[in-house]
């Protein structure tokens, strides 16, 4: 029999009536004590147990001591119900916590739960208890879904105080562990094991929010609905337990599997109640906001482990992620949080995307942060990205496949190179991808010549394009035409020993082993990009021939006093057999990269000369040799020794003074072939007898002059400024300072004032050399030192 109430008041009546109950109705009522009484919450269920004045009976007493957690079976749990209501017949009982257990049980499949409740229903009283009107109240809190089953049954009481305050309900978070975040315990409670569960509803001081770390109730809760006391959540992960446990806020995060290690570590920094996911995560970086993919690129190569990356790319997620943004499209495809299995999925994932041009500027900048930071991308990946941008350019046309290069992979820079030199692109579209390729080939040369510019203009192209150009082969069939016409322009240039001679103000001399001119666009621009760096002159000179180290190198050793610094090397690079197009233009850019990027690390502030022994020619690899009878080749057969006799005159070579050697005037080497993929030189094309000169200071005016302060500090006892001058014609060298002009007088290649009035407030000194050389230098001024009073006592 089912009956509700909707107050207390009228539950307890109904209590007192049922005690009372005589005749027919109370032979029956005194036969089956039991009440299973029905609560919506606890608050109710305790009152009611309050107002009885019967003993109180936990099913925790019929626990194994030894198995806190173990869950008795419904059987067990029967068997140990129907003792104590034989041995205990004289007095009325409440049995709570009851439904805390009940509740878990199975009552879907093997219905444990029913089996449990019809058992105990059909408990006869004793002939004492019959004679006493003995009771046996079971309150059961928020299992009126299952109890509604037992309504219509005449052979069973059950009371229901109905009350649908949903404030009142428990929230009971089952997880397998806290994961260790921090101070959960002030306003939760949390259970280790059925005992303690069963426990607290024994003492009525559980908080709102509960946590359970029972295996045994975590493995049952499935069988605890439905349920109107409790609102459940089971936590299978450490996410679970945050997001949905917790109640902390990620937004729309999806949780992977794979990132559990990093929920983990996330875990134990959490303090519960000082917790906001955008706060923690702009206090672990130190930043104010993470407002576009730039702050987060910064912040990547900021970060020292993976898990700063994972947090980095899961709070970016969240925040961003309802955009057009490609990181978010990159993080999703990424597999891990490495740089470089993040940086594959930057490369490949715009080639998956629907609308992969709104991505491509955001994917260059993330290309460029992968550059500078020295980022490599392993070869399948490059092999991929470039079967895509093929077939994007087939497809879809260069000019659109050209928007997705960038200067990240040596892919990317032979695809700029080859598409380039077939025409496919301009060279405009190169600049911001491959600037080396640009810069080397955009300036122009300044020569006494009018066609070296032009030629050396067509040469660079010709290398690009891996073949030889109609202009680059009229130009040598009209200089080099014989000896006469190559001795007519060769004479009209200096050696470089003749232009630096007598150059007193260059104090360092570096060596490029096999720099031709055709660098000095190139070399100018990475010069321009150096900070307190200034290209003050740049010369062409000529090599004598044959174009080699050993003929070269003597002349450049004496002009350096022997104090030659030989950075980077050109010359043997290109004789190497392993060189192919267009990957040996790629090592030749960095090859002169480094060697300039060297030399200015190591200058520190000198005037120095870059110069070179030799250039070297790639075009020779593009024709066939002439395999000259009687010669032993040298250099490729850029040069070659007549074997006897002499050599007799020829348009194919000019001889040299020693009346035996020859050296090649056109690109066909006098011997073999020079191999595919490989330069040489010795002979006497353009590119290999023209060499560059490039003079370097820290002044950005031109100047003939280097100057240093030798005295860092004056003091009053000798007020006198000694400098280091170099350089031709030092005329009237002097000084300003304060308002007043000091000469300087010559001892060697120093210089000294005469003796300053010296000005405490005024610390600097500037030095005029003739009429256009000045230069600022700062002073410490000592006006003198404070003596000691001898008669001070």
């Amino acid at each position: 029999m089912w009956q509700e109430f909707h107050n207390i008041i009228d539950l307890l009546d109904r209590v007192k009536t049922d005690k009372e109950i005589a005749g027919d109705d109370g032979f029956v009522a005194n036969r089956y004590p039991i009440r299973f009484v029905l609560f919506d919450n606890f608050k109710d269920s305790f009152d009611f147990i309050h107002h009885l004045s019967c003993n109180v009976k936990s099913v925790e007493k019929w626990m194994d001591g030894d198995y806190p957690d173990r869950i008795i079976t419904h059987t067990e749990l029967v068997d140990k119900f129907v003792a104590f209501f034989r041995k205990n017949e004289d007095n009325d009982f409440v049995i709570a916590p009851f439904s805390e257990l009940a509740r878990f049980y199975d009552n879907e499949k093997t219905l444990q739960f029913e089996a449990l409740i019809r058992t105990i229903k059909s408990l006869e009283s004793t002939q004492n208890g019959f004679n006493k009107k003995q009771r046996i109240y079971i309150p059961l809190v928020g299992l009126e879904g299952k109890m509604s089953k037992f309504a219509n049954e005449t052979q069973i009481k059950i009371w229901y105080f109905k009350n649908i305050d949903s404030s009142l309900n428990y929230r009971l978070i089952l997880t397998e562990s806290t994961y260790e975040v921090k101070r959960l315990e002030a306003n939760h409670t949390i259970v280790n094991s059925i005992k303690e569960w069963l426990n607290i509803w024994q003492q009525g001081d559980a908080k709102q929010r509960i946590i359970s770390l029972s295996p045994s109730l975590f493995a049952n809760a499935e069988y605890a609905q439905p349920d109107n006391a409790f609102d459940f959540c089971t936590c299978n992960n450490v996410f679970d337990f945050l997001a949905n446990g917790l109640n902390l806020n990620f937004g729309d995060i999806t949780y992977r599997e794979q990132d559990e290690k990093y929920w983990l570590r996330l875990a134990k920094e959490i303090d519960i109640n000082h917790f906001s996911f955008e706060s923690f995560f702009n206090g672990y970086f130190h930043i104010d906001q993470l407002a576009d993919y730039n702050v987060f690129l910064k912040t990547w190569f900021g970060c020292n482990d993976d898990f700063g990356k994972w947090l980095l790319c899961t709070y970016y997620l969240e925040k961003f992620c309802n955009q057009n943004s490609y990181i978010c499209q990159c993080i999703k495809n990424s597999h891990s949080y490495n740089t470089t299995d993040f940086f594959a999925s930057v490369v490949l994932s715009v080639f998956d995307c629907e609308e992969a041009e709104l991505y491509i500027e955001e994917r260059k900048v993330c290309m460029d942060f992968a550059s500078k930071n020295g980022v490599n991308v392993n070869i399948d990946v490059e092999g991929r990205m470039q079967n895509e941008l093929v077939k994007i350019a087939e497809q879809q046309g260069y000019a659109k496949a050209v928007k997705y290069l960038t200067h990240l992979t040596h892919t990317e820079k032979r695809l700029a190179i080859n598409w380039l030199g077939q025409k496919k692109i301009n060279i405009g579209d190169v600049k911001d991808v491959y600037p080396d390729l640009y810069y080397y080939l955009s300036g122009t040369l300044d020569s006494i010549l009018p066609w070296v510019p032009d030629y050396f203009e067509a040469y660079r192209e010709s290398k690009i394009a891996n073949a030889i150009s109609d202009d680059v082969a009229q130009i040598i069939n009209v200089q080099n035409k014989n000896h006469v016409s190559f001795n007519i322009w060769y004479n009209s240039f200096k050696t470089t020993k003749t232009i630096l001679n007598n150059r007193e103000d260059i104090e360092v001399i570096y060596w490029i082993d096999g720099l031709g001119v055709e660098w000095i666009p190139y070399i100018s621009w990475l010069l321009g990009l150096k900070e307190g760096v200034y290209l003050n002159e740049t010369h062409i000179a000529r090599a004598s021939y044959p174009t080699t180290t050993a003929i070269n190198k003597i002349s450049l050793e004496e002009m350096s006093h022997n104090n030659l610094k030989k950075i980077g090397d050109l010359d043997n690079y290109a004789h190497q057999n392993t060189n192919k197009y267009p990957e040996y233009l790629i090592d030749e850019f960095k090859i002169v990269n480094e060697a300039i990027s060297k030399i200015i690390s190591e200058y520190a502030g000198k005037k120095i000369a870059i110069v070179s022994d030799h250039g070297i020619t790639a075009m020779s690899q593009y024709c066939n040799g002439l395999n000259l009878v009687g010669y032993k080749s040298d250099h490729g057969g850029r040069l070659a020794v007549k074997e006897s006799g002499k050599p007799n005159i020829d348009d194919n070579y000019v001889i040299c003074e020693d009346g035996k050697t020859v050296c090649a005037l056109k690109h066909n080497s006098l011997c073999g072939k020079i191999p595919t993929g490989q330069s040489a030189h010795g002979g006497c094309l353009p590119e290999e007898v023209l060499v560059p000169i490039f003079i370097i200071s820290s002044q950005k005016e031109t100047s003939k002059y280097s100057t240093k302060l030798l005295t860092t500090e004056i003091t009053g006892n000798n007020p006198v400024i000694e400098f280091e001058i170099k350089g031709d014609n030092v005329a009237n060298p002097y000084i300003m300072y304060g308002n007043t002009r000091y000469n300087l007088t010559k001892s060697g290649n120093n210089y000294r004032t005469d003796t300053l009035t010296l000005i405490a407030a005024t610390t600097t000194v500037t030095l005029h050399i003739g009429s256009d050389y000045k230069q600022t230098f700062s002073l410490k001024i000592n006006v003198g030192a404070k003596e000691d009073d001898l008669f001070d006592f």
